[in-house]
């Protein structure tokens, strides 16, 4: 395949997935039984259909020529099996005892810069995908998506729930300003919009990544989101549980550094051993790794000879002294081709 056909099964692709997406809004706004419903829903059918024979097409040439990029994707799938043992323990044990309720869990991973912690997010949000046909994910960075106050924040989240629907929820004060009059409202209707289409076994993720870029309002927007969003979006999930069962709600925030002591003094967080499903369960994750998780893991994932894994495992924690980030750069240098 040229990559000139690709990019055209790209652009096909990304098409389609935006009549599906305008499709399924619509089809909120009909009862199931009546004529426009039934148009609609034959119309998504055969979109799905034209979109399963691209997808088909475009995995066939991934196959057949993997890229650098692909290669270090399916290289960083494998490291959160290093030193992330314990942490997603405590996870796992937080979404299991939610049950055939389901339930929300607000998860706080500190200084990914220095623990890698962004690759438990990715092992997480692999792991929950194959768990669920009705996957819902709103991945935020602050520093992209410019989040300053209130309303960046809640923009940001709105794009994701329904890009081509945001100005029927977040009104503009004119014609000048993205600002609302009032946000609290605003931070309704989205929870509305997020939750009105949820169905047995839905999943929401969202991540929240580099919140500490907000400097000194880290503090006074967390205590406004989790008010104003995040504990009636818990408060959301609760009500459909009584008819939908297993709606699963999962919001991770990251931090590049620390929080802010002012912020960590709020009262608006968490241990695993004392889960609070409207509060923010910080999780521990080791600033160093072991030798022996380092050995283990280049055994399990290339076979390699307990002695051979013994020798490449001191090399590396040598030269890494056990730092996550140094450890996964000199990984990916020697073992990245074989992935």
């Amino acid at each position: 395949m040229s990559q000139y056909r690709k990019k055209h099964l790209e652009e096909q692709k990304k098409n389609h997935e935006q009549e599906l997406d305008n499709i399924s809004i619509n089809m909120g706004f009909y009862n199931p039984a009546s004529t426009e419903y039934i148009e609609l829903d034959r119309k998504h059918k055969l979109i799905c259909s034209k979109l399963e024979e691209i997808e088909n097409e475009l995995s066939s040439y991934e196959q057949s020529s993997l890229t650098n990029n692909q290669r270090v994707i399916s290289f960083d799938r494998k490291l959160p099996k290093i030193d992330f043992g314990r942490p997603k323990q405590k996870i796992d044990k937080i979404i299991t005892q939610f049950g055939r309720q389901g339930g929300s869990a607000f998860l706080l991973i500190e200084n990914t810069t220095v623990t890698r912690g962004d690759l438990l997010v990715h092992e997480i949000r692999d792991y929950l995908t194959k768990e669920s046909d009705d996957w819902r994910h709103y991945p935020i960075n602050l520093i992209t998506n410019q989040i300053v106050d209130e309303q960046s924040l809640l923009t940001a989240i709105a794009q994701g729930a329904a890009p081509k629907a945001i100005a029927n929820f977040i009104p503009k004060s004119d014609s000048d300003s993205q600002t609302s009059n009032n946000p609290q409202q605003d931070a309704r209707n989205i929870i509305d919009t997020i939750t009105e289409s949820l169905q047995v076994g839905s999943i929401v993720f969202f991540e929240l990544n580099d919140w500490d870029a907000l400097g000194e309002n880290q503090d006074s927007l967390l205590s406004w989101f989790m008010e104003y969003f995040w504990i009636p979006l818990t408060k959301k999930q609760s009500q459909l549980s009584q008819d939908y069962a297993n709606i699963r709600i999962i919001l991770f925030m990251t931090t590049c550094s620390s929080l802010s002591k002012k912020c960590l003094n709020l009262p608006h967080f968490c241990t695993p051993s004392k889960f609070n499903h409207q509060k923010a369960c910080k999780l521990s994750l080791h600033k160093k790794w072991k030798l022996e998780d380092i050995c283990k893991w280049i055994e399990d994932t290339y076979k390699y000879p307990r002695v051979k894994s013994l020798r490449e495992s001191t090399t590396i924690f040598n030269l890494s002294q056990g730092d996550p980030a140094k450890t996964c750069l000199i990984l990916q240098r020697k073992f990245n081709l074989i992935s």
